[in-house]
């Protein structure tokens, strides 16, 4: 058995048991929710504005790590990323590895693109010749 089927074994079942809650609060907020990732050790998504009334991703981080069991403001201070995304990481949960019994740290990794009102006004819809 290699190395990733090890890591990844009983993650996708319980990534997926968050999965819709997140889906469905994200389309309430104004968001479409996208997976990314392998999810061989976390979680990945990509949160796209969807709606004109789309909340901040402040909010929506906020809202994410509720359903992870946190508390509003447990999130962390998210990180600049290419094009003015906002990458959060939000604590899943920890787990022993079955074989080894090291510790896991299971994490959502949010990047939610900006919504047009939070874009530099540089950023707004210019085409390089």
């Amino acid at each position: 058995m290699s190395d990733t089927a090890k890591r990844s074994d009983h993650l996708p079942p319980l990534f997926a048991m968050y999965w819709l809650m997140m889906q469905r609060r994200a389309r309430d907020m104004g968001y479409c929710l996208a997976l990314h990732g392998s999810m061989v050790t976390d979680l990945d998504a990509v949160a796209i504005p969807w709606t004109e009334d789309a909340v901040s991703a402040d909010d929506l981080a906020d809202a994410m790590a509720q359903i992870l069991g946190w508390v509003p403001g447990s999130v962390n201070v998210p990180e600049a990323k290419p094009h003015g995304r906002r990458a959060y990481s939000i604590w899943m949960a920890d787990r022993d590895r079955a074989r080894g019994g090291e510790r896991q740290h299971l994490f959502l990794d949010l990047s939610v693109v900006p919504r047009a009102q939070d874009r530099c006004p540089t950023d707004a819809g210019t085409v390089a010749p």
